[in-house]
């Protein structure tokens, strides 16, 4: 049996193997899908033993640059965004692709009637993907409010001179000047966790929350509906992600396009 696996950190709540068993169980295609915690001290070890067991992994928070390094190969899009979150393992080469671009673009598709400045929580792994496909759509100009705003570099992530990069301590105050708010940090994916900012006001901003729950939205997102506001979380971009992903291992697309029939995303 072909075996594949997310490599994260804290992934235990992930919905990924949910998704692509659902999708082989539809094609009766023999594979399974594993989730493997890895720390940042075990993440070379990891990679090796992915080398030698599976036949393709996802990555997640923290690791979507930190694989680059240990690929054989990457494709044009990989490279362009400086971010990996699918490998597939050929004869045990490692070949890395970018999947979230297609997550990215089918939310801001469904968030195209808000385009307008854009504010962003954090600066993670995925944030090369998110900025790409907000200039791709239109959203603009973007701020990014993150932890150590003196360690971002504006090429590297594809921002411009229009926009802005600020401390995490101002997400507050530069709330009321945009369009869009996402949230590119794990706050608030954890019960009893901290909301990434109180921003769920009347007549705000729309809302986009990276983060998921296995059941349910986001605490974020379920206040931003409660007083009418345009809100999604991130379950969008996981099942495009994954699809795309299914793709690049080589699945049959259509049975890989069934998982979008498995939770009704509003």
């Amino acid at each position: 049996m072909n075996r594949y696996a997310l490599l994260g950190h804290q992934i235990e709540g992930s919905l990924s193997p949910e998704l692509h068993r659902f999708a082989w169980a539809r094609n009766r295609t023999s594979a399974d899908y594993e989730l493997w915690s890895v720390s940042e001290a075990q993440f070379e070890d990891t990679v090796q033993r992915a080398r030698d067991e599976l036949s393709g992994f996802n990555l997640t928070a923290p690791f979507k640059q930190k694989i680059i390094p240990y690929l054989d190969e990457q494709t044009s899009r990989a490279r362009r965004l400086g971010s990996v979150n699918a490998v597939h393992v050929r004869q045990g080469r490692l070949v890395g692709e970018n999947a979230d671009w297609h997550g990215v673009c089918a939310t801001l598709d469904r968030l195209r009637d808000h385009r307008g400045s854009t504010l962003i929580l954090g600066a993670g792994g995925v944030l090369p993907s998110v900025i790409n496909g907000l200039k791709r759509f239109g959203f603009g100009p973007v701020t990014v409010c993150c932890r150590r705003p003196d360690q971002l570099e504006y090429s590297t992530w594809g921002l411009d001179d229009t926009d802005r990069i600020e401390s995490f301590d101002r997400r507050e105050t530069l709330l009321a000047d945009h369009a869009l708010v996402i949230n590119a940090t794990p706050l608030g994916g954890v019960a009893g966790d901290e909301l990434p900012m109180r921003s769920a006001v009347h007549e705000g901003p729309a809302h986009w929350d990276l983060t998921y729950r296995a059941s349910g939205t986001t605490p974020w997102i379920a206040a931003a509906q409660k007083v009418g506001l345009v809100a999604l979380d991130g379950r969008v971009m996981l099942i495009e992600q994954a699809i795309e992903s299914q793709r690049f291992w080589g699945f049959d697309q259509r049975c890989a396009e069934s998982m979008r029939q498995l939770w009704s995303i509003e």
